[in-house]
């Protein structure tokens, strides 16, 4: 950016500008390594970024999605990894990464839970939570139910794989 050359867009600015073009914005967040004072709409953190999550595009550096989405969950759960992977901005492997490189923050064991939760890549929070409660139940990918399905009845066994891709 022309008045602050090694600011680093973060958060739901980020997001705009990488993978999520509806996200509100109320407050543009940079993150630098030294202090400055806020401004009118803008927002300083005082933040090292490792430079492996800082993407530079047409003169703007903003962190990568992977870095964006662990950012937001804080203010949006896993709502913010939901929106990252269904924009085909990053995938699992790039999440976990990004917070192996960020594991000194406050907050990282909720967002290693929010990962795990991401690991059969839902798209909504209600399939999110089915999938944790599949998981809790013992009912994993591959391994089939036993008992029929009452709500569409039938009498085939169905898989949680399956069942996940339900409308």
């Amino acid at each position: 950016m022309a008045w602050e050359p090694n600011a680093i867009l973060v958060g739901a600015a980020a997001a705009r500008v990488s993978f999520w073009p509806t996200i509100r914005v109320p407050t543009v967040t940079c993150a630098l390594k030294h202090h400055r004072q806020p401004q009118r709409g803008c927002h300083f953190s005082r933040r090292q970024v490792p430079a492996e999550l800082v993407v530079s595009r047409a003169g703007l550096r903003y962190t990568s999605p992977a870095l964006t989405a662990l950012d937001l969950c804080e203010s949006h759960g896993g709502d913010a990894i939901d929106e990252a992977l269904r924009a085909r901005a990053t995938t699992l492997r790039n999440l976990h990464h990004a917070l192996q490189l960020t594991s000194a923050r406050l907050g990282n064991a909720e967002r290693r839970r929010l990962l795990l939760d991401s690991k059969d890549e839902p798209w909504s929070a209600a399939e999110r939570k089915f999938h944790r409660l599949l998981r809790d139940a013992g009912i994993t990918p591959g391994r089939r139910t036993s008992s029929s399905c009452s709500v569409a009845r039938c009498s085939s066994s169905m898989s949680s794989s399956e069942a996940s891709s339900w409308p």
